[in-house]
């Protein structure tokens, strides 16, 4: 008896398994689906980290096909694809991208809201379009208002915060936008108001420049400053200076953009045109450079290179984070050869301070060209290109400041072809003998090269041994003086350690 009941319980446990063994195989507990899901997916940390790659792949494939504009007046941003063209307003509130683009009218801008007058939502009284409520990605909540009206399909957001109401707004045929939808949209979503506190855009907005980042940057501003021209030197799509240095300001500082401009191009009869003189300094993405973090808001993107030109030399562009987004803040252009010749082409640093000091001249304020002068020095005027140091006028850096205010008449040198003394104010001797031609817009410059060239002996190198010159040239236009109607204006600078200093000032002319 007690064989059969040793017999039934091994019977009893081998069917008991048998059973469980069956219903194994048809379902699978809860435990058991979890631990077989558990193999076929990443352990928790590495899911995570391949998420995060993931992400950072998103982010980086973003980064190469999507541009951001900040807007320092307003305070806000916007997403853009890449190699749109664009154009920031004059007065700073927003950017319109394709302005040369007749059919399609897409704009970010920003406006003072002014509650019982101003009407953000106006759009929206238009039967055809219909006015919704969304949430940006950036957590703000927006209205969309969108519509086809007659060829066009009209889409745009208005968000209101602060006093301030911001619209983009797309105008596009109805093809177009169907085709763009996308881009739009997404165009739309990344909008955010800085530090507007509704998302992690502090982080996002205050964005580490990379290297790939910064020639970026330099790049576009080649772009921006060489602009398309006709062949007779005619700029296509600028009118006027102005026009073109509030293009360039978008990526520089404005004093480097008006240097650059009055530099490269000049204005006649209500036109813009090119200005013959050498190419600017630029960093070469197809050679070696380097980008160096001096501090948190700045950096410098270097580049060691020569040419029979300029020989050996070191460019620095100097980048800086400001309203928002990065600029370029300074081009220092640093000569590397030991045996410095005096022929020698000269770099941006001295032709942008050259610029800078020519404008204080045409506007007169001697007060600013003042901090220009040489302080041990002081600043020569010569009437003619012969130089002579020991009797030509010389200004201490405090007599400039008031040069316009005086009224001793000094004796400048003689008039050619006459003998006589040129005795006059400094006032009246600035119309005859400094500014005498609107120089900032010259035909040609001349990088320490001498254009304009008479029967008077030119030694401005002999005079100024450790000088530099910027000439400012006019050509001839009277054809009864077969060109020898022309003046030139050359300002001479040295350099004492890192700063050039305004040294003289040379009038030159056709003389007999």
């Amino acid at each position: 008896m007690r064989n059969k009941k040793i017999i039934s319980i091994i019977l009893v446990l081998f069917i008991s398994i048998f059973i469980a063994s069956c219903t194994n195989d048809s379902a699978e507990s809860p435990e058991d689906n979890n631990s077989n899901n558990n193999e076929e997916e990443m352990p928790n940390d590495d899911k995570k980290n391949g998420d995060e790659n993931k992400k950072d792949n998103e982010d980086k494939e973003e980064e190469d096909k999507w541009a951001k504009y900040t807007n320092a007046r307003f305070k806000f941003s916007i997403k853009y694809p890449k190699g749109w063209e664009y154009r920031e307003s004059d007065n700073g509130d927003g950017i319109a991208f394709f302005p040369n683009d007749d059919e399609k009218d897409i704009i970010a801008h920003g406006v003072n809201y002014l509650e019982d007058v101003s009407k953000p939502y106006k759009a929206a009284e238009a039967e055809e379009l219909e006015k919704r409520e969304v949430t940006l990605k950036s957590g703000l909540e927006a209205t969309i208002i969108e519509g086809k009206m007659d060829e066009n399909y009209h889409y745009e957001m208005v968000y209101i915060k602060d006093k301030k109401e911001y619209h983009f707004i797309s105008v596009s045929p109805v093809e177009y936008y169907n085709e763009n939808k996308e881009i739009i949209e997404k165009m739309v979503n990344s909008f955010n108001v800085i530090n507007s506190g509704n998302d992690n855009s502090n982080n996002d907005d205050k964005e580490e420049l990379t290297k790939k980042k910064a020639i970026e940057i330099e790049d576009e501003f080649m772009n921006r400053l060489l602009v398309d021209k006709s062949d007779n030197g005619k700029i296509k799509d600028y009118n006027n200076k102005n026009e073109l240095i509030d293009h360039l300001a978008g990526i520089t500082k404005k004093d480097i953009a008006e240097a650059y401009v009055n530099t490269y191009y000049k204005e006649k009869e209500d036109e813009l045109y090119v200005i013959p003189t050498d190419a600017p300094v630029r960093i070469y993405k197809d050679k070696s450079y380097k980008l160096e973090k001096t501090d948190d808001k700045n950096y410098e993107l270097i580049q060691e290179n020569q040419n029979a030109l300029k020989g050996k030399y070191r460019f620095r562009v100097r980048l800086t984070y400001q309203d928002n987004k990065w600029i370029i803040s300074d081009r220092i252009f640093e000569r590397r050869d030991k045996n410095d010749s005096n022929n020698q082409i000269l770099g941006d640093n001295l032709i942008v301070k050259s610029m800078k000091a020519l404008k204080l001249l045409k506007e007169k304020d001697m007060d600013q060209l003042a901090q220009y002068v040489h302080p041990e020095k002081g600043l020569t005027f010569t009437p003619y290109a012969y130089i002579d140091t020991k009797k030509d006028q010389n200004f201490t850096k405090d007599q400039v400041a008031n040069l316009l205010e005086d009224d001793k008449k000094y004796e400048w040198g003689s008039y050619d072809g006459k003998g006589s003394p040129i005795k006059l104010k400094f006032k009246d001797y600035y119309d005859e003998f400094v500014y005498s031609k609107d120089f900032i817009n010259p035909h040609i410059i001349g990088n320490n090269i001498s254009i304009g060239e008479g029967n008077t002996i030119n030694n401005i190198k002999e005079a100024y041994k450790n000088g530099k010159f910027i000439e400012y040239h006019f050509e001839g236009s009277n054809p009864e003086y077969k060109g020898m109607d022309w003046q030139s204006l050359r300002l001479v600078f040295e350099q004492v350690e890192d700063t050039w200093y305004l040294l003289g000032i040379v009038h030159s002319e056709w003389t007999i």
